[in-house]
């Protein structure tokens, strides 16, 4: 998502430890995984059902967030569902989806990392 912090070269030392202070604190952040994610909008039509979530990061989930009800949708301002890994069925595709339930039917967006 985000690249890391370049720096360059005009001869001034005070600029320079500017720079390398900066870079040893933003090139952590830029590279961890919470900010290189994904938001999804899912739809989960039953409650307790696996739902497939195509989460498009390329590499397994580190963490997900749900968010509130999806924008647009006749939700409310917030969900009263909660939405869980689904207990018997592991995503054959970890690289590229993950399977989750819901105690509700409900439209949420999730932030994959």
């Amino acid at each position: 998502m985000f690249g890391p912090f370049k720096t360059f070269n005009n001869g001034d030392r005070y600029v320079t430890l500017l720079q390398q202070n900066t870079e040893a604190v933003l090139n952590p952040l830029v590279q961890s995984k919470i900010i290189d994610g994904q938001l999804v909008t899912v739809t989960f039509k039953a409650a307790a059902t696996d739902t497939t979530v195509n989460h498009n990061l390329g590499r397994p989930v580190v963490a997900w967030f749900p968010g509130g009800s999806a924008p647009g949708q006749n939700s409310g301002p917030s969900v009263a569902a909660s939405v869980f890994l689904s207990p018997t069925t592991q995503s054959k595709t970890p690289n590229s989806s993950i399977i989750l339930q819901a105690s509700a039917p409900c439209t949420v967006s999730i932030w994959f990392c």
